[in-house]
């Protein structure tokens, strides 16, 4: 069993002053983040728990995941770990405030693993030209992706006589925009169900 150990920094700094591969010194939602020792067992707990809760058609809410993490770690949700939080008045205190950050790496993580695969399978290319996409409900046309990585892809493309750049952070949100617009580019290809942003600048 896994033993759960209270951070020692402030639960902020403690997810968000950890060092990446370069050194640099970044959150938990950051692709490069690396957990610490003390953080590996709450992520390990809290992904086990989304995925039993999914696995018995649950939605992963967060009392009920962390009640799960809590009894994997052995501590009763009356435990002032539990309860007590000098930083934030955050529902189930210090743990419960773990598993949000836990979470967050979990979930990009996640769209990472995505995003490779998505490369791989629809073979996406820097310099790809998609053509017409749906985005945020309005139809553009000329597609084409400029940066392509793990991280997601920055793409532009014409709404009108206008020409716009976005940066996709799921590149299954971008195969399903080109679809939702009648783009057969992508017909063979069923994304992951992984959400994602983008951000548009003119």
């Amino acid at each position: 069993m896994n033993t759960y150990k209270p951070p020692t920094l402030k639960l902020y700094d403690d997810w968000h002053n950890a060092p990446d591969s370069r050194g640099v010194r970044v959150e938990a939602c950051h692709p490069d983040y690396i957990p610490t020792s003390r953080q590996l067992p709450v992520i390990e707990e809290t992904q086990k728990a989304i995925e039993r809760l999914e696995k018995a058609g649950r939605y992963p809410y967060n009392s009920s995941v962390d009640e799960i993490v809590a009894a994997a770690f052995g501590v009763a949700m009356t435990d002032p770990i539990i309860n007590a939080d000098k930083e934030y008045n955050v529902v189930n205190g210090i743990m419960g405030s773990d598993i949000y950050y836990a979470r967050r790496y979990i979930d990009t993580q996640k769209r990472i693993a995505a995003n490779l695969e998505a490369i791989k399978a629809a073979n996406l290319t820097p310099g790809m030209k998609i053509g017409k996409i749906k985005i945020n409900w309005k139809l553009a046309k000329a597609c084409v992706i400029d940066e392509l990585s793990k991280n997601g892809a920055k793409i532009t493309f014409t709404l009108g006589s206008k020409g716009y750049t976005a940066y996709m952070d799921s590149l299954n949100s971008l195969i399903e925009c080109a679809k939702a617009a009648g783009n057969p580019l992508f017909s063979n290809y069923t994304p992951a169900n992984m959400g994602g942003q983008h951000e548009v600048i003119k």
